[in-house]
């Protein structure tokens, strides 16, 4: 966990480029008081978790998190940036391969159509050495995509560190300071007991 927090930091003083980032952020999650749990507070729970009002909490109050605070705007900036670049290289590579593949498949079927036996193995031999060529081309794309891959997760895995991490403060400020008084319980409670008495005490004997 120290390793992640540790990558984390990075990222987070390479995006902004500022040493007094983490401050920022850790004030403005221990002070905030979301909206997201004022709605909670107000709204019948049932109905918040389930339905069309359903909505994710951590989500919602990482988004005023990240309004109030432009460093988090910044570094939400970087993490979307990222998504789609590494997606646009990662299309751009599969349509070369996808058409490198449906060539060599066309091609072959073409070449065992061919009814002299000796022309149709030298088109064969000739298709077999092209794409092999092709391959040993891509296998460092390959290998850079992987890697690619991986740091995408990476990433994904971070931010969500990151979200839990900020917003974590939020929620248990609001769990210290909205927790029901049990006082209204031991009332009902009591009250309840009294009235339990009164009811066995009106049965008939």
């Amino acid at each position: 966990m120290k390793n992640i927090l540790y990558i984390l930091c990075i990222l987070f003083f390479v995006s902004c480029g500022k040493g007094g980032s983490n401050d920022t952020l850790r004030n403005s999650s221990d002070t905030l008081e979301p909206e997201a749990l004022v709605k909670v507070a107000e709204e019948d729970y049932g109905s918040f978790r389930s339905g069309k009002g359903y909505t994710n909490l951590v989500e919602e109050i990482y988004t005023e998190l990240s309004s109030k605070n432009k460093s988090l705007e910044s570094l939400n900036t970087n993490f979307a940036n990222q998504q789609v670049a590494s997606s646009k290289l990662e299309s751009e590579f599969n349509d070369y391969h996808s058409k490198s593949q449906q060539y060599y498949e066309d091609a072959g079927s073409m070449a065992n159509s061919i009814s002299d036996s000796l022309i149709r193995e030298q088109v064969i031999a000739l298709l077999k050495k092209s794409e092999l060529q092709d391959s040993i081309k891509c296998l460092r794309n390959v290998t850079l995509l992987s890697q690619l891959q991986t740091n995408s997760q990476k990433l994904e895995d971070l931010r969500v560190l990151l979200k839990i991490s900020l917003t974590l403060p939020s929620i248990q400020k609001y769990q210290s300071n909205k927790l029901p008084s049990t006082k209204p319980l031991l009332e009902l409670l009591s009250e309840q007991e009294r009235v339990i008495i009164q009811t066995k005490k009106a049965l008939p004997k």
